[in-house]
């Protein structure tokens, strides 16, 4: 009866089974478990149960099952993992609460209690029995995040799928002109790091620093001269003008030969620069107003500021004398060169007088009367 009452009478001359409702035992509790009867069994062990009915063929012992149950119940504990609220531990249960406590814990999603703290352990379902003091664990899954790198204006920088951290080392953006100087949440208040724990997906934001550099103007004879120029990362956004008597300015070069591009207004610099204004030589027109007359094939018709001196060479007009060459229409002030340095567009005019001695005009008749007579010392 394994401890149970009454202590039944054996039954003889049977082939099967009895009716068993009319042998239900019963065990008396001690202070701390009571007892509840789970059947007749055919072994010690409780494995296999009789029932009403078996058929048997030889002299059979049956076995009493007792269910034991501690008085009050039993204490059921658990194990948060790092999640709230963390729940009170409960006594004096015979079965798992319905529903469990749900908890939190910020970058993980709670998956539930288990029975071990192992990865593979059982779930515990809500409201199952218990028989004994029981530990109960919360298991939880690791959130995955994405990271967005926003380079504002740098070089371009693939995301992070699926992360729970910023990877180490942290990736790093180039923007000419600037330092990079870490990546910024979108205020830039806050700085993340290499390795960092995310909790959300997050966009974060690259902080540049100006580059500070110094431009020196090289103004090859130009003026007003630039004030040099210090701490700044671009060329101003309008560059010098300067001006050069019979020069035009041609633009800034990065180099005293002139070579490569011109620098432009508000371009990034990435160094110490010295900026040379280039001038090219301004051409101006030499007008000639001849009076009727034909000018000298070696008159030029243009001329710059660094042309040698031009002599001026004598027109011609027929029965006329050339008499200089003049400045001004009035034919006051006379002229016989054009200097070196000479700038600007230039009218000249020309004097002619009468010739004193003439020509002499023979006249041919050809057999016609009266002869002529040929003339001599004549302007008209």
């Amino acid at each position: 009866m394994n401890g149970g009452l009454p202590l039944f009478s054996p039954v003889y001359n049977v082939t099967e089974i009895p009716d068993l409702d009319d042998y239900i035992p019963y065990k008396s509790p001690t202070e701390t478990y009571s007892y509840e009867f789970g059947g007749w069994y055919y072994n010690a062990e409780c494995t296999t149960q009789a029932l009403t009915g078996d058929s048997i063929t030889s002299n059979t012992q049956l076995y009493a099952l007792w269910i034991e149950t501690q008085i009050g119940g039993y204490s059921i504990t658990f194990v948060a993992n790092g999640g709230t609220p963390i729940p009170d531990n409960l006594t004096n249960q015979t079965a798992i609460p319905d529903p469990l406590p749900s908890l939190s814990r910020a970058g993980l999603t709670f998956d539930g209690w288990r029975w071990g703290n192992s990865s593979a352990a059982v779930a515990v379902v809500p409201g199952e029995p218990i028989y004994a003091d029981a530990t109960i664990y919360a298991k939880w899954i690791v959130n995955l995040y994405n990271i967005t790198y926003n380079s504002n204006g740098g070089s371009a920088v693939s995301s992070n799928i699926g992360v729970t951290a910023f990877p180490s080392p942290l990736p790093t953006s180039t923007k000419t002109g600037y330092t990079f100087a870490g990546w910024w949440n979108s205020n830039y208040t806050v700085q993340y790091l290499a390795g960092q724990t995310i909790k959300e997906s997050l966009t974060v934001y690259a902080k540049w620093i100006a580059n500070s550099y110094t431009v020196t103007w090289i103004e090859n004879g130009g003026t007003p001269a630039p004030d040099d120029l210090t701490g700044v990362a671009a060329l101003p956004a309008t560059l010098p003008v300067i001006t050069k008597t019979g020069y035009e300015l041609d633009g800034w070069y990065f180099n005293s030969l002139f070579t490569g591009a011109p620098a432009t207004g508000g371009q990034l610099i990435t160094q110490n620069e010295t900026l040379y204004a280039k001038f090219v030589r301004t051409l101006y027109v030499i007008n000639y107003e001849l009076d009727g007359g034909s000018n000298n094939l070696g008159n030029p018709d243009e001329y710059n500021v660094e042309s040698p001196t031009i002599t001026l060479l004598d027109p011609s007009k027929a029965g006329y004398a050339f008499g200089g060459w003049f400045s001004d229409a009035e034919k006051t002030t006379a002229i016989t060169s054009i200097p070196t340095g000479t700038t600007g567009d230039i009218t000249i005019y020309a004097l002619f007088t009468l010739s004193e001695t003439g020509y002499s005009i023979t006249w041919v008749e050809n057999g016609g009367t009266p002869e002529q007579t040929d003339l001599t010392n004549q302007n008209y």
